[in-house]
């Protein structure tokens, strides 16, 4: 990503709609955005989302929020025939969003972004580098936690037993700065023993080439389930709610494992694979909430339990979500998405 702030980008980004304006409405479109940043509302971010994708449902209110913020800043601010101003604005009060706040919600909806490109699911014709600003952000959390996680064991261990020995002798209260360190030090240092005992789970997991959900040895499974329980499998044992950097190669050695050390280039598609799962495992991967467009693979394979796979059930679902199902794709990649979808659910 380049040096300057998103923000800094404002002017060049709001270029890309036919439409001039000058350095006096550009500054109160900006005082407007910083208005909506403060905004920590999650129903109405995830309608900004909707809004930068072009996608439904949008609450009225949430758009009559965003549209009001221009409004009052500027009173020649189009209200009506402003699809495209709107997902331009969207966009770019999202990448500013990811370049200067850390959040929850951050997490959510940079999973939520990158979910969205399987299959090409949601088409864009904007040039707002949104996508590229969701990577960055979770790319640069996952290091604060990893860096913090790393250098805080021994530091907060001494705090402790520093706070420890000096309460012991001179029999005070704890200030509350005090206890605000304390309550910090041990965060941290819980954050550190989850992603050592992360590992060690993930590599006990690869070692027995046992599935936790398909209750059965990965050749056992065969390839095409194990696209599926493996990433259902892996998504349990990551204990922060961030993916392991080392996903994909850990996804990859599962697949390996499961086709007994053969190939596992060929691709497959959804329908494919889902076709070697029994009705009970089909429960296991889609017994979670919140599924929508944000988590494609989850949606198809809801559907596919729910209506069965024949050929109607497939073309009345490619009619639902808008692109081929049918489509081959590489089964780490299948199972990759699988796997990023369960991590953007932890979010929840």
């Amino acid at each position: 990503m380049s040096n300057y702030k998103a923000r800094e980008y404002f002017y060049d980004w709001y270029k890309t709609l036919p439409i001039n304006i000058d350095e006096e409405t550009g500054n109160k479109r900006i005082e407007a955005i910083d208005i909506i940043l403060e905004n920590d509302d999650e129903g109405f971010w995830f309608d900004l989302l909707n809004l930068y994708f072009k996608v439904k449902p949008v609450s009225k209110e949430n758009k009559g929020i965003f549209v009001n913020e221009f409004h009052e800043k500027d009173a020649t601010f189009p209200l009506s025939k402003n699809d495209n101003i709107i997902q331009t604005l969207a966009g770019i009060c999202l990448c500013i969003l990811f370049d200067e706040q850390t959040s929850q919600l951050n997490d959510k909806l940079s999973y939520a972004i990158l979910n969205s490109n399987f299959y090409n699911q949601l088409k864009l014709n904007t040039k707002i580098p949104v996508t590229e600003y969701a990577v960055e952000y979770l790319k640069r959390d996952g290091d604060r936690v990893k860096k913090e996680a790393d250098s805080s064991d021994v530091e907060d261990l001494e705090i402790l037993e520093e706070l420890d020995i000096e309460l012991t002798t001179t029999n005070r209260a704890l200030a509350p700065a005090e206890t605000l360190s304390i309550i910090k030090s041990i965060n941290t240092l819980h954050t550190s023993n989850l992603l050592l005992r992360e590992e060690l789970d993930v590599l006990w997991w690869l070692m027995g080439e046992f599935s936790i959900n398909g209750s059965e040895y990965f050749n056992k499974l065969g390839l095409q389930s194990m696209i599926f329980l493996g990433a259902k499998d892996l998504s349990e044992l990551t204990l922060i709610s961030q993916s392991l950097k080392s996903s994909i190669s850990f996804l990859k050695k599962t697949l390996y494992l499961s086709n007994n050390g053969k190939n596992i280039d060929s691709k497959t598609s959804i329908v494919e694979a889902a076709k070697s799962l029994t009705e009970s495992q089909f429960d296991l991967i889609t017994n979670v909430d919140n599924i929508s467009i944000y988590t494609p693979c989850l949606n198809i394979l809801n559907k596919l339990k729910i209506q069965k796979i024949t050929d109607d059930s497939i073309s009345t679902i490619c009619g639902n979500v808008g692109f081929d199902i049918s489509k081959t794709i590489s089964p780490i990649e299948l199972s990759k998405q699988l796997y990023e979808e369960y991590i953007y659910l932890k979010q929840f």
